[in-house]
């Protein structure tokens, strides 16, 4: 796929980039985030039984609007900005993304969750960007994360550490 080609090439300029296991997620300057590959798990934001094709191609197909997806999951004052991510990150089946100018630190997941790596509490892919509230929750400032197979990894600006999802083998 030719990245200036339909869509995004009246978003540019492209200022990240993230390359998962078979997806890959890029945001603009604009506001743009763009989602592309292989989507059998969500990680693309498309519902994969409702959708013509597993493989999304088209930048046209690859765009995905957060502020439609997240807007009844904002704050009333957040709803009139545009949203763009601080940090993005496509990792195996999921992508995790940490939003700029957000009145709250939560940060949007979605994708693959069988083993509740999205930590939002139960064990159902997720097919569209969801707040994960924890952070905010506990009022925690995310500083950076990272992910790499079904691990995660957050650091707070007060230096706690946190990894998800738990199992007994560590």
């Amino acid at each position: 796929m030719k990245l200036y080609k339909d869509n995004m090439a009246n978003e540019t300029p492209l200022m990240q980039f993230s390359v998962g296991q078979s997806h890959t997620i890029a945001c603009t300057g604009r506001s743009g985030t763009f989602v592309w590959g292989w989507n059998d798990y969500g990680q693309c934001a498309k519902d994969p039984f409702l959708v013509d094709e597993v493989i999304i191609r088209q930048s046209k197909n690859a765009q995905i609007d957060l502020q439609k997806f997240s807007r009844k999951q904002m704050l009333p004052d957040e709803q009139e900005k545009p949203v763009r991510a601080k940090q993005i990150l496509a990792v195996e089946d999921r992508c995790i993304m940490q939003l700029q100018d957000a009145s709250t630190n939560d940060l949007i997941v979605f994708g693959g969750n069988e083993r509740g790596q999205l930590g939002l509490g139960h064990y159902k892919d997720v097919y569209e960007p969801t707040r994960l509230t924890f952070f905010s929750k506990q009022n925690l400032v995310v500083s950076s994360f990272a992910a790499g197979g079904n691990l995660n990894l957050v650091a707070t600006e007060t230096g706690e550490a946190f990894a998800w999802p738990f199992t007994m083998q560590g």
